[in-house]
């Protein structure tokens, strides 16, 4: 497992550094929900669709090890 971790961070940062600002800030924008779980039901979803999102990222990863085809999480997981 560790050593797929591994494999999963050196691919993240032999990304374009645009690529890696964007995904840290969508991370930031995600976990920002939190501020609001209390308060709005959206958040929850949001925090939801963000956890499987990540889950399913990990098994596409773990699958096919690239990062490259884990954006296919986000298909699945955030329906128009």
């Amino acid at each position: 497992m560790f050593e797929t971790m591994e494999q999963l961070v050196a691919q993240m940062l032999s990304l374009n550094p645009l690529v890696q600002v964007w995904v840290g800030w969508m991370g930031m924008v995600f976990v920002g929900a939190l501020i609001f779980i209390n308060q709005n039901t959206s958040a929850r979803w949001v925090l939801f669709t963000f956890f499987c999102t990540i889950v399913l990222a990990g098994v596409f990863f773990a699958v096919w090890h690239t990062v490259h085809l884990i954006a296919l999480a986000h298909l699945i997981c955030w329906p128009p």
